[in-house]
């Protein structure tokens, strides 16, 4: 079943994450992918590297987890034991994550 949540994020939260992002260190999104999804994950992601850290990445993760928490919707359908880290990745032309399933 897939249920969806409308405004999850209100627009300044988004306009922040969006600015954010716009300034944000992004590495290879292979560098989460696990077995048969690194062969076709092809996207950049926000770097969680510790060589390279994005300053803020641990704020805007906590930012939208604690969004997730919070959604009455959200924590009855899902029943979270916990809830991991967000990615956040983009995707330039050309980009894709082909057929995969997570591990």
């Amino acid at each position: 079943m897939v249920i969806c949540i409308e405004n999850l994020i209100d627009a300044s939260t988004l306009t922040r994450l969006q600015s954010w992002m716009a300034e944000a260190t992004f590495e290879d999104g292979r560098a989460t992918a696990g077995g048969n999804a690194a062969k076709v994950k092809n996207n950049e992601q926000v770097s969680s590297d510790p060589d390279r850290p994005e300053p803020k990445l641990k704020e805007m993760q906590d930012l939208v987890a604690n969004l997730l928490w919070d959604h009455p919707l959200f924590y009855a359908a899902a029943q979270p034991k916990e809830i991991f880290s967000p990615l956040f990745s983009r995707y330039a032309v050309g980009k894709s994550y082909g057929l995969h399933m997570d591990n």
